[in-house]
């Protein structure tokens, strides 16, 4: 099945893929880096875990909090 596009089809086109492209490098820019309060919640995270092994059952994983 062939498919023809006027010139004006195709531009239309070309615009519609740029301004996709243009918002997804946008979006994509935003945030490069995690905020400060994620970083404190995962260390907070990371105080109050705890992990140990046993004998009888393998690993036992704890939240102190």
């Amino acid at each position: 099945m062939n498919n023809t596009f006027t010139r004006n089809e195709y531009m239309r086109i070309i615009e519609a893929e740029k301004e996709l492209l243009g918002s997804a490098a946008n979006d994509a820019k935003i945030q490069s880096n995690p905020s400060i309060s994620t970083v404190y919640n995962i260390m907070d995270f990371s105080k109050a875990h705890s992990c140990r092994s046993s004998d009888t059952i393998g690993n036992i994983e704890h939240i102190l909090n």
